[in-house]
């Protein structure tokens, strides 16, 4: 059984075909160098990279491909040499002296002859990094935006009973510190407005409160100021209900004042609340109340017996003015709402109540006006409608390009299926569960027979075809809890949780044949593919991902030896990896 292991197939030859193939048609550059800089060898990949031929590419060296002044490489290389095998990130040049970001992995190791060696596998990382840039970009345009709003704005994670972000470095006088503290805020509530605060938060935590609410908050300076706040749920639960949410705070005490103010004075009209304007069957003004001097600006005295179209030039919506007198006509008041004009020319918009008033004869004798000036209502209204565009509008921008990274950081660009780093990421959980709970896992690899003679033949644009169908018969094959992706060049594999190695057989079997069944080119030739499927389930002794996937490994090579088109099945220590 000596001729199963890797070395001895890497003595004899047998192995070096594999791994040329890897080297050749790697998507990543890979270059033999040694450690004093020198570069051996370059595969294709890194050739289009670097846009140089393999013979330049050795002339130039190390200086010619990576940016050697830059720090950051001596301390990579310090690294290297202590451990034997480094990962970072550099800048890259081509032969036009175009500079690139690029992500690197270099490992020493010794030749045949016992020299030592190094490899550096190599990817362009521009589009990530641009990506990234963008992101961080969005980000402080988004940044800038909410620190630059009016109103105090904060995210308050539900669960954790704690603020996640404020937009202020101070509130009410309070520091950025004071206001992150848990439950500092809460102690500063007026004692008369707690208990509807806190009824108000049982609302927002059910997700049933939407309306905003005003209450009574100390400043620094120990003095009441009212609130006006309003809750935007941004996260939820399962269950629909909020899990973070975004409270929007305006400090209102101006606007409260003059409500008080109001009230006052309509206290003394025996409570009746806001504009008071009384006109005769002819709409001239006949009573004007403290409260119209105050919303308009005019005096009681300049405006008895002019007609009150006159001075208030009340603008209607779009037929909106004919609706009101049907309306009187027909029922004696009307509700709705307007815009006015004060004094000094300024816009108000109102929300007016007209009651037509009759004697006892039943005969009009005129009209009562009691308004209601909404202005300010109507300015946070649109204020903070801006505001959610804008914060819905940047959030949907950062979440395009946070699933564009996601997506490029775990698929294989021409297949679609994961990709190796992905595969290895979601694979360790899935081992580590199989362990923790004794659960069944079983690997499958599998890879095409002969694939370089279906590249030479009919070319690498036709073999891509084939990897992409490949990938779709898999697909079709799998469970959804199974892990599927390309392992690397014409190499497949997959992890299927729960499964022995003989239910992993029937999920092999079923990919061999459908792809046996595939032609290249049905229209000029009825040749076919097929491939090779070594299988392994875990044992109590494979401790580790990577034993488990070496066993399946040597299985792929038994079935290579067997004739290929064929599953084999790893069956323990016999095979030479115990």
């Amino acid at each position: 059984m000596n001729s199963l292991h890797p070395e001895k197939k890497l003595e004899s030859g047998e192995g070096y075909e594999f791994y040329r193939q890897i080297y050749e048609n790697s998507m990543d550059a890979i270059l033999l160098t040694a450690p004093d800089g020198r570069i051996l060898a370059a595969n294709p990949a890194a050739c289009a990279m670097f846009g140089q031929c393999e013979d330049d590419i050795k002339k130039v060296g190390r200086a010619g491909v990576v940016d050697v002044t830059d720090p950051q490489l001596r301390e990579l290389l310090k690294k290297r040499d202590a451990s034997g095998h480094v990962k970072g990130e550099l800048i890259g040049i081509r032969k036009d002296g175009t500079r690139f970001p690029i992500e690197f992995s270099s490992s020493i190791f010794k030749d045949q002859h016992g020299e030592s060696r190094t490899s550096m596998i190599i990817r362009d990382i521009s589009e990530r990094k641009r990506m990234e840039s963008h992101l961080e970009q969005t980000n402080e345009r988004l940044q800038a935006l909410i620190e630059n709003l009016p109103d105090a704005i904060y995210t308050f994670d539900l669960k954790e009973r704690k603020t996640t972000n404020f937009n202020r470095t101070s509130f009410l006088g309070y520091s950025y510190e004071e206001l992150n503290e848990p439950g500092y805020l809460l102690t500063r509530i007026h004692p008369d407005d707690v208990e509807e605060v806190s009824a108000y938060w049982q609302r927002v935590m059910r997700g049933e409160a939407s309306e905003s609410f005003e209450y009574r908050l100390q400043n620094k300076d120990e003095q009441w100021e009212w609130i006006d706040s309003c809750s935007i749920p941004i996260a939820s639960n399962p269950d629909g209900t909020p899990k973070e949410i975004m409270v929007i705070l305006r400090v209102i005490t101006g606007r409260m004042m003059t409500e008080e103010q109001l009230s006052y004075h309509a206290r003394i009209l025996e409570n009746v609340n806001d504009v008071i304007i009384g006109t005769d069957e002819n709409f001239v003004i006949r009573y004007w109340n403290f409260a119209a001097e105050h919303a308009f600006g005019w005096k009681a005295e300049e405006v008895i017996g002019k007609i009150v179209g006159e001075v208030l030039r009340t603008v209607y919506s779009e037929g909106g003015r004919e609706e009101s007198i049907r309306q009187i006509n027909e029922t004696g008041m009307w509700k709705g709402e307007v815009i006015q004009f004060t004094k000094d020319e300024r816009p108000l918009n109102i929300d007016a109540n007209i009651m037509m008033i009759r004697n006892s004869a039943g005969k009009v004798v005129g009209f009562v006006s009691a308004n209601r000036d909404i202005t300010r209502r109507k300015q946070a209204e649109e204020k903070l409608q801006q505001a959610k565009d804008a914060v819905e509008a940047t959030n949907a921008e950062l979440q395009q390009a946070l699933t564009r990274e996601q997506l490029l950081a775990r698929t294989d660009g021409l297949t679609g299926l994961f990709n190796r780093r992905h595969f290895f990421s979601l694979a360790e959980q899935v081992f580590a569960v199989s362990t923790r709970y004794r659960t069944p896992i079983s690997i499958i690899i599998f890879d095409i027979d002969h694939f370089k003679l279906v590249n030479d033949r009919w070319g690498h644009h036709m073999g891509d075809n084939i990897l992409k169908h490949i990938a779709r018969i898999s697909l079709e094959q799998v469970r959804e809890a199974d892990v599927l992706a390309r392992y690397g060049g014409e190499e497949f594999i997959v992890l299927l949780p729960n499964s022995n190695a003989d239910e992993a057989f029937s999920v092999a079997e079923r990919i061999r044949k459908n792809v046996m069944s595939y032609r290249i080119d049905p229209k000029k030739t009825q040749a076919g593919i097929t491939v090779s499927a070594g299988i392994a389930e875990k044992s109590m002794k494979m401790t580790t991902l990577d034993h488990l996937i070496r066993c399946a490994d040597q299985a792929l090579y038994t079935a290579k030896e067997s004739g290929r088109n064929c599953v084999k099945i790893y069956r323990g220590v016999s095979w030479g990896l115990g």
